[in-house]
């Protein structure tokens, strides 16, 4: 097999391995009003925010559960050594 024919193979299968990979395009926005690119970069970095605020939530959310498991694993190995 050439060279030319493992290229064709590959970019027929790029859209399919973007996607396994979860690589999306940037959606590219055209205009000539500035006001609207400007609406739209505080729109994008707002989503951004948002999602970094739920990560975070989501983050402490775990942090606490960890915090509440070790100390009934605690409490757990303190029976434990009660009962020996």
């Amino acid at each position: 097999i050439n060279i030319d024919a493992l290229y064709n193979i590959l970019k027929q299968n790029q859209g399919d391995a973007n996607d396994a990979m979860g690589s999306k395009k940037k959606t590219v926005v055209v205009t000539s009003d500035p006001l609207a690119l400007i609406a739209e970069k505080t729109k994008t970095k707002m989503l951004l925010a948002k999602k970094d605020k739920d990560e975070q939530f989501l983050l402490a959310e775990d942090q606490a559960w960890m915090e509440s498991t070790s100390d009934s694993d605690q409490e757990i190995n303190e029976n434990m050594v009660f009962m020996a």
